[in-house]
């Protein structure tokens, strides 16, 4: 009967260090951001432990980490349904309903009894909680979330764990959060995340992002390289440099885009970003056939491909279908959610081509409180004083018009 217990025992033993190894393997697999691979991972372990919290945790986040808000909520709701009532799960739905409604009260009220229960018999707090709950408030928009809780959450985090790099990472993102006057604090935070971990690629990676924010391309390029040189596997690095690149030298956007391909997962997006760099390259047909064969595949649903449709048809003259396409993306809150300042930039080209002065005004604006950089938000305000010189019309009250736009 002994000897059975024992081997019972070591059974279990097994079993949760697997679990626990696949687990990490799936927080493994969000740092390199392939998403794919990690709920891949992660879903694996739910489905054989439905009741571990930490594994739904990090399943959650991974949704998270890929855009699918819905999911995540999905899973945790669940848990909680289930009678999963844990602090994991706690903290993760009140990440979601951060990015949800930004219901910052109830996520709070949320964190603080994760942390209450979590606290060890001489009344430290628990450093993953206190690290996750600082992964909700650096998550989201500048407008989400309360960055200053998260900064001092993971302040204390950083004082329980002096190894973990990824606190320091979640808190110079906060720090970012507050706005530019904290950017040299966010630096500071990334510089000691390369300390505490040298081969820790984010943490260059953040840095160099920063610089690249201020077009600074010497410190830009140095950071990055540093980053590279810690670890080549990096891909979102390589992804950053094909997007500096694509409209400055094709060419060179195709090198970083070949490394990317080749250290990212497969998926909808590894395939978007091909049938970008296609469109850059001139290679229109080629690239709406790309993007016919994602939507006739695993990809129909992935929103960005009709922005794509209106990028090539635009470039070929054909206004009609990229207006049609242009409407269809807006359409959808998953396409507003994902709207870069270059995407409505194309939008008010179309619109001005298709006779829809204030629908291109409308969308000029949008990019203009998007967009970082002064010199775009120049070219902005002229544009839209030229859109309404040639439609012969008066900025009206309901449009921010180009003289408030220059104030």
């Amino acid at each position: 009967m002994k000897k059975t217990i024992l081997t019972m025992l070591a059974v279990a033993l097994a079993t949760s260090y697997a679990i626990s190894q696949s687990v990490d393997d799936g927080i493994k697999f969000l740092y390199y951001q392939r998403y794919k691979s990690a709920k891949e991972a992660l879903q694996k372990v739910v489905s054989s432990k439905p009741k571990d919290a930490y594994s739904i945790y990090w399943l959650g986040q991974a949704y998270l980490d890929d855009d699918q808000l819905d999911s995540a909520k999905a899973i945790y709701q669940k848990a909680l349904n289930d009678g999963i009532n844990d602090p994991w799960i706690w903290v993760g739905m009140g990440h979601v309903q951060i990015l949800d409604s930004n219901n910052v009260n109830s996520a709070k009220q949320k964190f603080e009894q994760a942390i209450t229960s979590t606290k060890g018999k001489k009344g430290a707090e628990n450093v993953d909680i206190l690290t996750a709950i600082g992964r909700a408030m650096a998550d989201g928009s500048s407008q989400q979330g309360d960055p200053q809780y998260g900064i001092d959450k993971l302040t204390r985090a950083a004082q329980l764990d002096t190894k973990n790099p990824e606190i320091d990472i979640l808190l110079g993102i906060c720090y970012l959060k507050q706005g530019s006057e904290k950017g040299g604090a966010a630096v500071e935070a990334f510089t000691d995340a390369t300390r505490r971990n040298p081969q820790y690629a984010s943490a260059y990676h953040h840095i160099g992002k920063i610089y690249a924010s201020q077009n600074n391309t010497e410190f830009m390029n140095q950071w990055y390289g540093k980053a590279i040189a810690a670890d080549p596997a990096y891909a979102p690095v390589y992804l950053d440099y094909f997007n500096y690149y694509k409209e400055r030298d094709v060419n060179v956007a195709k090198e970083y885009l070949d490394k990317y391909v080749a250290n990212a997962d497969k998926d909808c997006k590894t395939d978007y970003f091909v049938a970008d760099y296609l469109y850059r390259a001139g290679k229109n047909q080629e690239s709406i056939a790309k993007a016919k064969e994602m939507e006739s595949g695993a990809c129909k649903d992935y929103i960005r491909v009709n922005i794509l449709y209106a990028y090539n048809y635009n470039k070929m003259g054909d206004s009609a279908s990229a207006y049609s396409a242009i409407q269809k993306f807006m359409a959808s809150p998953a396409g507003l959610s994902d709207t870069t300042a270059s995407d409505y930039v194309v939008a008010a080209t179309v619109a001005s081509k298709m006779d829809q002065p204030d629908s291109a005004v409308a969308y000029l604006q949008k990019a203009y409180d998007m967009d970082t950089s002064k010199q775009h938000k120049l070219v902005y305000v002229d544009s839209i004083s030229n859109i309404y010189k040639r439609a012969k019309k008066i900025p009206g009250a309901t449009s921010m018009g180009a003289k408030s736009l220059r104030g």
